[in-house]
């Protein structure tokens, strides 16, 4: 049957679907080890003093659960270090919270050698839906595990087919965009585990109209060679995201976005260009029109603004959860500070980023990846933007823990959920 990109493939229906041959065989099965089991009648209690519900002695699955509270939302000292990644690390200030375990270092050992333990990475997977800084982190994990990262172009077999027909045959047609703009996956076959990320433009949604979202409409495709259709956020995912982990045959365990960085340059690009257009009307001269249109790119956000990106922020959290099920964690990556509050072009102006990132945490809902506050004052900028692989490295190790909370949790969900309906059948 063909792919609806209406229909979330991880919706709760899709995801019933898919678990009920496993109930069928599984919940008899598991049935027939309780009945079996001493004593007769408390089978279900003998159960569920396994289950881990109630008390950090109990325990379902074959790896220890994470220790808690997750040290990297605590709060922390960052040991920086720019020229060996494996010494960037998150130090908790509370003694009584433990320091966070070297994932990234255990990973690399693979199965046999990182024995169970290590086994909630096993089949995993984490998408991105990001921006460079997504890219980086996604290439940076890529390089710290020996591998290399696989671009999925237009013309990969991979390509979700509805995605390519749209871009094939918009009018005006987009001439093929840099790889930049297109998913991007480092695969680890030891573990069988993937990060996928693909490119989010931001929340701009000027491209409303039928069509345009699939060719010049919008902000991006003028501005920007990098750009691929569409330009709607929730589109990228419904459209290229969601179906090209279908054809991966994957699905989601851990999902981040984050927005900030193409909203703030298509917010500064707007002030820049309404200034100027506003003083040159008014007869200044073009110098310092332009001038004066660089400084309008320093003014606080407006409380309009930001509302509008709550909203926007807040119904790309709601396509998510439509379209990949309410099991996986979604989080919001958190801007970091840049070089460029006291440089041109005042891309990241310190006090913008701030109000944005305050904007982020109040969206209803919303989960925080911390790590653009966690490496604050220590971004170790390999440019203007992007923090090296040592801040690279610690974001590394914030997923894996977060990504192993993740997993656990899922499990001993279903378990729960699975030993619900078998006292509901007894």
């Amino acid at each position: 049957m063909a792919f609806d990109p209406s229909e979330g493939i991880f919706s709760p229906t899709s995801r019933r679907r898919l678990l009920r041959p496993a109930l069928y065989i599984g919940v008899p099965l598991l049935l027939f080890l309780l009945f079996i089991s001493p004593p007769a009648q408390p089978h279900l209690q003998t159960a569920q003093r396994y289950l881990p519900f109630s008390g950090t002695s109990r325990r379902v699955s074959p790896w220890p659960r994470p220790p808690s509270p997750n040290p990297y939302k605590e709060p922390g000292i960052y040991q920086a270090n720019y020229y060996v990644p494996e010494e960037n690390r998150w130090v908790p200030l509370d003694p009584s919270v433990s320091a966070p375990p070297p994932l990234v270092e255990r990973a690399r050992k693979g199965p046999e050698e990182a024995g169970e333990d290590m086994g909630w990475l096993q089949n995993r997977t984490v998408v991105l839906f990001g921006d460079s800084i997504s890219r980086h982190h996604t290439e940076h994990f890529c390089q710290v595990m020996g591998l290399k990262m696989r671009v999925v172009m237009l013309d990969d077999p991979l390509y979700p087919r509805y995605a390519f027909e749209r871009e094939r045959d918009a009018v005006p047609h987009i001439p093929s965009a840099s790889s930049l703009s297109r998913p991007w996956l480092c695969e680890v076959p030891a573990w069988n585990f993937t990060i996928m990320y693909y490119w989010a433009i931001g929340e701009d949604d000027s491209a409303t109209k039928d069509g345009e979202n699939w060719s010049v409409g919008g902000f991006w495709p003028a501005k920007t060679h990098h750009y691929s259709p569409p330009s709607l956020i929730e589109d990228r995912i419904r459209s290229v995201g969601a179906p090209l982990l279908q054809n991966l045959n994957r699905t989601p365990d851990l999902i981040e976005f984050s927005t900030s960085a193409w909203d703030l340059d298509l917010l500064k690009i707007d002030n820049h260009d309404k200034k100027k257009a506003e003083l040159v009307a008014a007869g200044v001269d073009e110098t310092e029109a332009e001038r004066q249109g660089g400084d309008a790119v320093k003014t606080p956000l407006s409380f309009e603004w930001l509302s509008w990106w709550r909203g926007r922020t807040l119904n790309t959290l709601r396509v998510l959860r439509e379209t990949f099920g309410p099991v996986p964690p979604i989080q919001y990556r958190i801007f970091h500070q840049t070089g460029q509050n006291d440089a041109y072009p005042h891309l990241f102006v310190h006090h913008r980023t701030a109000a944005l990132n305050a904007a982020a945490r109040s969206v209803p809902g919303i989960e925080i990846d911390p790590w653009g506050d966690n490496i604050r004052g220590q971004e170790l900028l390999q440019d203007w933007i992007h923090p090296s692989q040592g801040p690279g490295y610690l974001w590394s190790e914030m997923m894996l823990f977060r990504l192993w909370e993740a997993v656990t949790d899922a499990q001993e969900g279903l378990l729960h959920d699975m030993l619900g309906d078998v006292e509901d059948l007894v």
